[in-house]
């Protein structure tokens, strides 16, 4: 009797050892479930932070382009090269001795976009703005690999700057989202939005819609 007791005891220390060894085996394989989700998350909200961050930085040099313009009482331009999606910032150093004349600006400032987050692919003037015609011979505006014009934005000294559409995208293509610009060139104002595919695509048929053929 003492030595089946014995033996049940033995089985049952055993069995409760392979459960323990189980329940950790199942642990560890949660915890790098959870881990490996984590990381994943972890990695999209950077990806997400990245262009949010990239969209803001636009959005901020645009409005530092219009305040040099107004402090150095010189036009400033924001150009587009037909070799890169990616724009330049020109300025008119000598309105009097020399105007129309627009040489490249190297502020920090106007070297600051972060081309490396972002890829333009969207710059049209809008309104007045729209039928303005360039005078200058660096001043051919290309177009995006998706058709959509990459035109120049001009800021005036008076504080004024060309209303215009501007949008960006991750440069890496792993956020699908649209960041939206939106100058208002009267009142100066810079309006950034992030939109979804579904919700650029909404605002493109609103922008086709209101859209005014230059005369």
């Amino acid at each position: 009797m003492a030595l089946r007791m014995k033996s049940q005891a033995g089985l049952i220390r055993r069995t409760r050892r392979a459960f323990t060894l189980v329940e950790v085996i199942l642990a560890v394989a949660i915890i790098g479930l959870i881990s490996g989700v984590f990381i994943l998350g972890l990695g999209t909200w950077y990806q997400r932070e990245a262009v949010d961050d990239g969209a803001r930085r636009v959005e901020s040099i645009l409005r530092v382009a219009r305040a040099e313009a107004c402090s150095q009482g010189r036009r400033f331009r924001m150009v587009f090269d037909a070799s890169s999606p990616q724009p330049k910032f020109f300025w008119e150093p000598r309105p009097l001795a020399e105007p129309g004349l627009f040489v490249p600006y190297y502020g920090t400032w106007a070297n600051a976009l972060p081309t490396d987050l972002l890829t333009f692919i969207k710059c049209r003037r809008t309104g007045d703005s729209a039928r303005k015609l360039l005078t200058y011979s660096d001043a051919e505006e290309p177009v995006s690999s998706d058709g959509e014009p990459l035109q120049s934005i001009t800021f005036m000294p008076d504080g004024s700057c060309d209303s215009a559409i501007i949008e960006v995208v991750a440069a890496d293509g792993l956020d699908q989202r649209v960041g939206r610009i939106e100058i208002n060139g009267l009142t100066g104002s810079v309006d950034l939005r992030m939109l979804t595919p579904t919700e650029q695509a909404e605002q493109q048929d609103l922008d086709a819609e209101a859209q005014e053929v230059p005369l």
